[in-house]
């Protein structure tokens, strides 16, 4: 329907979504035209005047005048959605807070009309403020009805008249928040609308319920600006941009008022950096900051600008082919981490043909088992740069804790001679299967008395400091074994990791998720535990390959939603709106505030920071869904209609951080979905991911924990990556089909372009004890090379695709999976 349309959505699937602008009126035009060219249905009386220092004209609402649009134009395109948005507008009032208007007071936007007598009645909905100006309501009323509901009250308001005020009203379906409760009738309302004017919240409210909106036949008479319907009840101001959107922007006003969002461009004739942030406040301006650059790689910040109020800032003293660091913070709170934005910018980076190690350590007879899958995912990391160190590792024993310890010492004995062989060469370590388990610490991150004492700790297994990681302490629990530690038992003390990780650890371990033996996506043919745990396995692994060979259908969003308000604000919302910017720009539909695990929003991260349990997770209730969607269980994961759209989980909530202490975990259940869940990490704040914006795997953003100077926010000790840590954001589709010939004792290869324009390509051949060389400095546009130099003996060859990718921190050159050669 209409919706769908405007969504770009599946018809079938009321919770699916694509978030984004549905309209803009900027009145600057006789004929009043919107955006996608919508004609008013009606307009009478219209004056237009000088708008402020943004320019153009604004929309004069006074009394006599009437303007009303569509709410859904002939296409089917919405210009307003009254379930779920934000309305953004500027007004400039002929009044001020205090002076009497009408008794029923003013409307600013209406739909359809209030019915107060009669029995039927079409419904209504309404922004609409009192009579002296003081109060804003957001308000509806379902069809038939004598009352209506509000949704959202500001009061207090103080107006000028002649003033310019950015007014944004955020709304979103009406949510509890279901803690220990059986029933919604028992749970606690979250806020789910809010007013901001000047970027300042000034008013919220529980959201929509659903039941209460208007119908259809109010719908089809459209939605009046600055008045009732027939022009009545008139604002009496001057109404300028009035945009509206699909989604609640309130992620957005906390984070941008305060200037933590920013994007880079570059541009390389000459070279050049624009760094910007969204001017959502200019009616009074931005706040001043510091920027401060260094090289990538240096120590000191040297300061360029101070007390800088702009919305753009051009650094031209700068090189292609560098990577710099920004840093923007505020004059005021220098010393605080989260008070600052740091932007890792490249400028056509050259492609990174080979990229280190990768210490791949198989749990016994997975590799097996697994067959032909590990295979090919060991040429997917060999054909995206890296190098291959194999390793085997007998199971974690959950009765042996002994044998474990013994085991641990191994293989990270195993790894640190690997990295004291070549200390500057970059190295990861992945976890196939289950693994021996680490344990570290005294305390509980989550604030549970009875979850005190040693966690899953992995990155022990990258950490060479043997000062650090001290065995002494005495943490005894009643609550599980596991969490016991003792001097001397291999068990570690610390619940910190060191300031310096040698080698990021990421696991791919689907053990103990039994529930998962009753999915309706896996063809088991017993129900013994290690037969789900390889089929999982195998599962991730194809999935890790149709993302890398971009056949995964990817979003370029982050969603969050931060349902703990205990949590202060330098914890995973601004972490994702400047990951947003960071990565994909500053649009503002590239972050939205949602529940990623609830509504069903296409999204690469999903940040969700919620009261949870060691298999589940809460998300909250919707009125008009079933009662039994208050929690997310792992258990829920087993059906592939459950399945969340999210490539890359962020997540804070009591107990699952602790990855390996029960069963049906819910940091490792995400990863066992058909289609998506390719990474998932604990504590959002603490991941600094901005440089997988060029071309970085995840990997990069534990080497990063250490950089943290606030004593207060130290990297815990259980952070470590739940998946593989080798992935990165931009696939690039690879070619296909390269042929091998021996032609006059020279190799001629063929293949098929990529899909995607503007490619170019590398060709690589394998030598005997040193792996894949690269052949052609330049990237060459045909799709044929011929090797006049080859070796005779098994020749091997791989090609892989390159295009120039931009982000919202620079340019760089990427490259796609290789595509591995037959010879004919």
């Amino acid at each position: 329907d209409g919706r769908e349309i405007a969504d770009g959505s599946n018809p079938l699937d009321a919770y699916l979504f694509k978030p984004q602008m549905l309209s803009q009126f900027s009145f600057n035009e006789e004929n009043l035209v919107g955006n996608n060219a919508q004609l008013p249905l009606v307009s009478r009386a219209i004056k237009l005047e000088d708008s402020f220092e943004m320019g153009g004209m604004g929309y004069q609402s006074k009394a006599g005048s009437q303007l009303i649009y569509k709410v859904r134009e002939e296409n089917g395109a919405l210009n307003i959605d009254l379930r779920r948005g934000s309305i953004r507008f500027w007004m400039k009032p002929n009044w001020s807070t205090g002076d009497m208007g009408h008794p029923f007071g003013s409307r600013v936007l209406e739909i359809g009309r209030i019915n107060t007598q009669s029995s039927q009645s079409e419904g209504w909905w309404g922004l609409y403020m009192d009579q002296d100006r003081s109060t804003m309501y957001l308000a509806s009323q379902a069809p038939n009805e004598r009352q209506w509901h509000v949704h959202l009250t500001s009061d207090r308001l103080d107006f000028e008249k002649d003033q310019w005020y950015e007014i944004e009203l955020n709304y979103g379906p009406k949510t509890v928040f279901a803690y220990g409760v059986n029933t919604p009738q028992n749970a606690q309302t979250f806020a789910n609308s809010f007013l901001y004017i000047n970027g300042i919240q000034r008013g919220s409210g529980p959201g929509i319920d659903p039941i209460t909106l208007p119908g259809p036949e109010a719908l089809a008479k459209g939605f009046a600006v600055g008045s009732q319907l027939d022009g009545a009840l008139n604002v009496d101001a001057t109404i300028e941009e009035l945009t509206c959107y699909n989604f609640p922007q309130n992620i957005w006003n906390k984070v941008v008022v305060e200037d933590r969002s920013w994007a880079a461009e570059t541009s390389l004739s000459p070279p050049m950096v624009r760094l910007s942030r969204i001017n959502k406040v200019s009616a009074k301006g931005l706040n001043s900051v510091y920027i401060e650059r260094r090289r990538l790689g240096e120590y000191e910040w040297r300061i360029l600008e101070e007390n800088y109020t702009e919305a753009s800032w051009i650094d031209d003293d700068i090189q292609e082919g560098g990577i710099y660091e920004y840093r923007l913070r505020d004059t005021d709170f220098d010393n605080a981490d989260f008070r600052r934005v740091t932007l890792t910018v490249g400028i056509n980076l050259q492609p990174v043909h080979f990229r280190g190690n990768v210490i791949l350590v198989s749990e016994a007879g997975l590799p097996q088992s697994l067959d032909l899958d590990y295979e090919q995912f060991k040429s997917d990391l060999t054909g995206d740069g890296w190098r291959l160190i194999e390793l085997v590792a007998q199971s974690h024993n959950e009765t042996n804790w002994l044998q474990n310890a013994t085991e641990i010492h191994r293989i990270r004995a195993e790894a640190r001679a690997v990295y004291e062989r070549a200390p500057e060469y970059p190295n990861v370590m992945l976890l196939l299967g289950h693994v021996p388990v680490p344990r570290s610490g005294l305390e509980a991150f989550d604030g549970h008395e009875n979850h005190r004492g040693a966690w899953a700790a992995d990155s022990y297994y990258g950490s060479f400091d043997d000062d650090f990681w001290t065995d002494k302490a005495t943490r005894l629990s009643r609550a599980n074994p596991r969490l016991e530690n003792r001097p001397n038992d291999k068990k570690w003390d610390p619940d910190y990791l060191p300031r310096i990780i040698e080698i990021p650890v990421g696991r791919i371990d689907f053990s103990n998720l039994h529930s998962f033996g009753g999915s309706d996506f896996l063809d088991l043919s017993d129900e013994k535990p290690w037969t789900l745990e390889v089929a999982l396995t195998r599962q991730y692994l194809q999935k890790n390959h149709r993302y890398r060979h971009g056949l995964t259908p990817v979003e370029k969003r982050i969603s969050y939603f931060n349902g703990l308000g205990f949590l202060p604000l330098n914890n995973g919302e601004f972490q994702a709106v400047n990951l947003a910017s960071s990565l994909f720009g500053l649009g503002e539909a590239n972050a939205v505030a949602s529940r990623p695990l609830y509504e069903n929003v296409p999204v690469m991260f999903g940040y969700h920071e919620m009261r949870a349990s060691p298999f589940g997770i809460q998300l909250g209730w919707e009125y008009g869904r079933a009662s039994n969607t208050y929690n997310h269980y792992t258990w829920h994961l087993n059906q592939a209609q459950n399945e969340p759209s999210i490539l890359f989980y962020m997540m804070f909530g009591s107990w699952f951080g602790d990855w390996n202490l029960t069963d049906e975990n819910w940091l490792r259940g995400v990863l066992a979905t058909p289609n998506y869940g390719l990474i998932s990490a604990y504590y959002p704040k603490f991941w600094k991911l901005q440089k997988m914006a060029l071309g970085a795997p995840f990997a990069v953003a534990m080497l990063e924990m250490g950089d943290l100077t606030d004593n207060y926010r130290k990297a815990p000790r259980m952070l470590s990556i739940m998946g593989d840590p080798t992935l990165r954001i931009h696939p690039l589709t690879p070619p296909r089909a390269v042929t091998a010939r021996l032609v006059n004792n020279q190799i001629a290869l063929n293949w098929e372009g990529s899909t995607e324009e503007g490619c170019r390509y590398f060709i690589y051949r394998r030598h005997p004890a040193e792996g894949y060389q690269l052949l052609n400095d330049t990237p060459t546009e045909a799709t044929s090379f011929v090797d006049d130099n080859p070796w005779f003996v098994e020749p091997k060859y791989m090609v892989r695709a390159m295009k120039p990718q931009s982000s919202g921190s620079g340019s760089y050159r990427n490259l796609s999976q290789a595509a591995y050669s037959n010879m004919e």
